[in-house]
């Protein structure tokens, strides 16, 4: 079967971006070439980050020649560290969720990708890490919290707590607000505000009886917040 990929925060950009799971090919533009798997991707400049979830290796793939450039395999730099599920440009860095324990800082000079410093969070399930109001903030599924990252130090805290349930997916509506989608137990999505440097509740609202009994059976993969304003 074939997945069709998403290639993240270039909404702009459209790339045809396939994979066949069973014959291991990875198809862009109409090129196909051999890649054993990639889960995930990050649209840069002249490159695409894609990540091999399950065998823990990021690929640094050329735009013009369509070939790795580099490959980076996480579990030579972080015995504890795996399964790369979310990718995030900020300030010149990239930031890479891994399910298991942590977020990876790397860097790209001249086509090769670099460890800058591992973010541990032992005993995390990292889903997503995006910034929002110049902070990063990472959601973790066994912690049930929202982090914030602290980009300068690699240090981190919780900023808020949705347990009993899971957090996975957020996204920003404005300066003052962020939409957040838990999973199981319940599925929930949570409106939080931001005010002094703070998140409280502002309401949520319990899918479960519109039988969304887990976000990734039910093929909720992302959130994505517009505006009706330019319809008006």
């Amino acid at each position: 079967r074939q997945r069709q990929m998403c290639i993240r925060d270039r909404p702009d950009t459209i790339y045809e971006l396939l994979y066949n799971t069973s014959s291991k090919y990875i198809s862009f533009n109409n090129t196909s070439y051999k890649l054993n798997n990639s889960s995930w991707m990050l649209d840069l400049s002249e490159h695409i980050l894609m990540s091999n979830e399950y065998e823990s290796i990021l690929y640094l793939m050329n735009k013009n020649t369509q070939h790795i450039d580099d490959s980076f395999n996480i579990n030579k730099y972080t015995y504890h560290m795996n399964n790369p599920v979310y990718l995030y440009k900020y300030n010149n860095y990239i930031y890479v969720g891994c399910y298991y324990n942590g977020i990876l800082k790397i860097q790209i000079n001249n086509s090769k990708l670099s460890l800058i410093q591992p973010i541990n969070i032992m005993n995390s399930n990292i889903h997503q890490i995006s910034s929002f109001n110049n902070i990063l903030l990472a959601t973790d599924l066994s912690g049930k919290e929202l982090l914030q990252i602290d980009s300068s130090n690699s240090s981190y805290k919780s900023v808020y707590n949705f347990s009993p349930n899971k957090p996975r997916h957020y996204t920003t509506i404005d300066n003052s607000y962020i939409a957040v989608l838990s999973e199981s137990p319940t599925v929930y999505l949570y409106i939080l505000k931001y005010k002094h440097n703070s998140f409280t509740l502002e309401t949520s609202y319990n899918f479960n009886n519109d039988k969304f009994l887990n976000t990734d059976v039910s093929g909720i993969t992302c959130l994505l917040y517009t505006s009706d304003a330019a319809d008006e």
